[in-house]
């Protein structure tokens, strides 16, 4: 990217409530994040997991409790400025919509954020060449740069996750939330995308959360793992203290134990298949 690395960066979940109407989504949650983390955030369906990754980028206010980037109240930083700090890969990607983009055009929309106009909004600037260049970098790390100049439309959903992901990276941002960002894509690429994951934050020292089902992925590639149930913080740790008998069989409803060759296994608490996951 356009920066050898991230400037230091803090992220903090002070007591957060958010509610749907009189749904509960998410409960007086904290936790505090920095810089050089890979962080999980796991639960089952319906845990307020997406609800609180579009409280962290500003999509949605908290009820109550408040997000605290860098020491300031995130409620009161203009779009603009949160955007420079955080960008979202929302679930499915989303890329585009229904209008036929040029692949190269929606990488380029995660500079917008760059290019503030009045009062703090985001702004069509015209491009500059250190914003075609992060654009062609972050879509080399994506693996979509021989897509540029294809239309949006005319792409496999796992083609426009991985555009998605372009256009944060380009965003250049030194907090990254990805929601399910491996769900829609092949092993290959799966693997491509948690390198350059792991690499944003142990080279670059940025703070990455990212939303899985997946505790495999959970268990290999995250540094700390955070734990939900019914909007509310169950367990924030390392893997091997979350991902534990303990905290996933209330969570899961499921059994779980560890074999030999130290994998975990998920099972039905009355009987059945069997899942499992290494540590």
């Amino acid at each position: 990217m356009s920066r050898a690395a991230a400037p230091a960066v803090e992220l903090a979940v002070e007591n957060v409530s958010y509610a749907y109407g009189e749904q509960a989504a998410v409960a007086e949650v904290s936790f505090r994040l920095r810089g050089g983390e890979v962080v999980a955030l796991v639960g089952p369906n319906g845990c307020g997991k997406s609800t609180l990754l579009r409280l962290l980028v500003g999509e949605l206010r908290p009820g109550s409790g408040r997000i605290v980037l860098d020491g300031r109240n995130a409620a009161t930083m203009a779009r603009s400025a949160v955007a420079r700090r955080m960008a979202l890969v929302a679930q499915n990607g989303g890329a585009g919509g229904s209008f036929a983009y040029r692949v190269r055009d929606l990488v380029l929309m995660g500079r917008h954020a760059s290019h503030a106009g009045a009062g703090g909004m985001i702004g069509l600037s015209f491009e500059t060449s250190d914003d075609l260049a992060a654009a062609d970098a972050a879509m080399w790390k994506a693996d979509v740069h021989h897509l540029a100049e294809r239309s949006i439309t005319a792409l496999s959903g796992g083609e426009r996750q991985r555009v998605a992901i372009a256009r944060a990276l380009a965003q250049d941002t030194p907090i990254l939330l990805l929601d399910e960002p491996t769900a829609a894509l092949d092993l290959y690429h799966q693997l491509d995308v948690l390198h350059e994951v792991e690499r944003l934050a142990q080279v670059e020292g940025r703070l990455v959360m990212l939303v899985t089902h997946d505790l495999r992925l959970a268990a290999e590639h995250a540094t700390r793992v955070v734990l939900l149930d019914r909007g509310r913080l169950v367990a924030d740790g390392k893997p091997e203290e979350v991902l534990t008998a303990r905290h996933l069989e209330p969570v899961y409803q499921v059994k779980v134990s560890r074999g030999a060759d130290g994998m975990l296994r998920f099972s039905r608490a009355g009987g059945g298949s069997e899942a499992q996951s290494r540590m």
